[in-house]
Parts: structure tokens; C-alpha cells; sequence
């Protein structure tokens, strides 16, 4: 392998810089601007470096202080469901995934060449082509707005 000039490793790291740059900016904003007032969000042009951050924003979302009761139940509620549903997707994946990829892998039984044709082979159905049918099974079996739904959803493309 050649070895690079110096001008070409140059290029290299400002090009890497760049791309850092271009990826860790919406996060930085989204830092900045969750720690800044209203005001000072709409200023133009937009100060990146803010002089006064405020947690005061996290503290409205988790306290039922200035009227905010309604918003401060609704994400903590919203907060809650999620933990909730990808915990247990989460936890159920595993169980049955980690002895699934270890007898894949390391065993050799009768069916294992039709069977990981079989998951390749599920996993091109488009995901898009399953919301109806999903949604009439779920509504006729009676978990519609159910958390437990989420899971067995979450579940069935997760695998």
C-alpha cells in the first residue's frame, strides 16, 4: 500500500472535520436549544454560543408548576409508555434471539438452511404492506390501544 503525502492526509482530516461537524451540529442545536429561553431561540441570526442556558424548560415538562399540569402529565405518561414497550421488546428480543443466532450459528440440525432462508425471506416483506391486515387483527382480537399491542408489534419486526 502507497503511503499518503502529506497534503492528502490534510485533505483526509479536513474532510473527516467536516463530516464531524455536519453530524454533531443538529445535535449541538438541539442541546443549545433546549437550554435556551424562547427569546433568545428566535434572535436572528441564531447565536450558537448563548449567554444565558436555563434548565428551566425540564423543569416545566416534570412539574405541574405555572398551569403546565396537562403538558407535564402528558410527557411523563408519553415517557413511561415508551420505557415500557421497549424494555419489554427489548428484554423479549433477547430471550429468544441469543439461543436463535447461537443454534444458527454453531449447530448443525436438519431445516437450518430453509429456516434462515425462510427469516431472510420475511424480512423483504415491506412493512408498509402489513399495517392494514395488522391493524384488523389487533382490532378484532380486542387489543386495540393496548401497551401490550406496541410490544407484539414491535416484536414481530424486531426478530
Amino acid at each position: 500500500m502507497k503511503k499518503m503525502t502529506p497534503t492528502k492526509k490534510l485533505i483526509g482530516y479536513i474532510l473527516m472535520i467536516i463530516v464531524a461537524i455536519w453530524i454533531l451540529a443538529p445535535i449541538y442545536w438541539l442541546v443549545i436549544s433546549s437550554l435556551s429561553t424562547q427569546a433568545s431561540l428566535l434572535i436572528k441570526p441564531i447565536d450558537w454560543f448563548p449567554d444565558n442556558l436555563t434548565f428551566k424548560n425540564y423543569t416545566n415538562i416534570f412539574s405541574s408548576q405555572n398551569g403546565s399540569s396537562k403538558s407535564a402529565e402528558m410527557f411523563t405518561t408519553a415517557l413511561y409508555n415508551s420505557v415500557y414497550v421497549s424494555f419489554f421488546v427489548t428484554l423479549v428480543s433477547l430471550i429468544l434471539g441469543i439461543p436463535a443466532a447461537y443454534s444458527f450459528s454453531r449447530l448443525d440440525f436438519k431445516g437450518r438452511r430453509i429456516g434462515m432462508l425462510t427469516m431472510i425471506a420475511t424480512r423483504m416483506i415491506p412493512v408498509v404492506s402489513l399495517i392494514i391486515p395488522i391493524y384488523i387483527l389487533i382490532n378484532n382480537i380486542g387489543l386495540l390501544d393496548k401497551k401490550i399491542t406496541l410490544v407484539f408489534v414491535y416484536l414481530s419486526f424486531t426478530w
